[in-house]
């Protein structure tokens, strides 16, 4: 009886029961298909037992998720329940994983910026230089310092080279950051 109900509840909010899945899946979609129970959670947290070591596909559910992918759609492409991935985000080896490529990528992102910051950098020195070589200077000095006097530039690079005696990477982006602020 229980089951009739159940089924007529799944058949009316359009979802498949669990033996209709089961009927529908390869035995190859079946080994991927985790299942946990309340159990297992339960288990988990009041346990904490030795983390398992992680699968690569553990490693394929994890960097999807560190890419912002929406639960729903890790659970439906790597045919998992929400319950797993939550499990799986407990696990420690996942955690230092989840750090470790974040950091990475936070490098990555850090390295391809200065490398477009020092392109930018280049091309604009060298149109100032050619508006030097070609006479227009007074277009030159409007590039490079904008509305400011040349006074003024020199008392912003002496308070810039004040203030940072002890980081000597930053004084000229931050120079140029102050002249556009």
């Amino acid at each position: 009886m229980k089951e009739n109900i159940e089924d007529k509840l799944m058949e009316l909010t359009g979802r498949n029961t669990q033996s209709e899945v089961a009927n529908n899946t390869t035995t190859e979609e079946k080994a991927l298909i985790r299942h946990t129970t309340k159990v297992d959670e339960i288990e988990d947290f009041v346990n904490k037992k030795q983390d398992k070591a992680l699968t690569e596909t553990d490693y394929l559910i994890l960097t999807e998720y560190s890419k912002a992918t929406p639960e729903n759609v890790i659970c439906e492409e790597f045919n998992i329940q929400s319950s797993y991935l939550q499990k799986l985000l407990r696990n420690t080896n996942a955690l230092d994983f989840l750090k470790k490529y974040k950091s990475n990528t936070e490098m990555q992102m850090m390295i391809r910026g200065n490398s477009v910051m020092s392109k930018v950098w280049e091309k604009k020195l060298t149109q100032i230089d050619n508006l030097l070589v070609e006479g227009k200077d007074e277009i030159a000095f409007r590039e490079m310092f904008g509305k400011l006097s040349f006074v003024e530039v020199q008392e912003k690079l002496a308070k810039i080279n004040q203030g940072e005696t002890e980081d000597k990477t930053a004084p000229l982006q931050n120079f140029f950051l102050t002249l556009q602020g």
